[in-house]
């Protein structure tokens, strides 16, 4: 999937700083070379999941788990070919997240769905 962010300055300010966050503990031990994932694709129709797998970070993809697959799929099987994919949580967690893993990136994709200002929000 293409990386695109539209014209929009403000959002690709919030990119940068969705990759260079540090206000939790996730974002501080990611391994090296990872960074946080910010939402990818283009389109009006914003497609958001919970969390990252260690690989959606690694290869900066959505499409690595079977789940993903799967949920990909039947949005092109519905005829949905352009759309904008993020997460709420922006790092990989091997456990449940905490409260003020939630909070912190909570406020990062408030911000993203502000400045993607998306006509429609579909949840996997």
């Amino acid at each position: 999937m293409e990386t695109y962010y539209g014209d929009a300055r403000n959002l690709m300010d919030l990119i940068k700083k969705i990759k260079s966050c540090s206000m939790c503990q996730l974002c501080r031990e990611l391994p090296a070379g990872v960074e946080p994932l910010p939402g990818i694709g283009k389109g009006d129709i914003m497609v958001v999941c919970d969390g990252p797998n260690i690989d959606n970070m690694i290869l900066e993809d959505y499409d690595t788990s079977l789940a993903q697959k799967t949920f990909l799929k039947v949005l092109a099987d519905s005829g949905l070919k352009e759309y904008y994919i993020t997460n709420i949580i922006k790092c990989y967690s091997e456990s449940n997240y905490k409260k003020h893993e939630l909070n912190s990136c909570y406020r990062l994709f408030t911000e993203e769905v502000l400045e993607k200002k998306p006509k429609a929000i579909i949840t996997s």
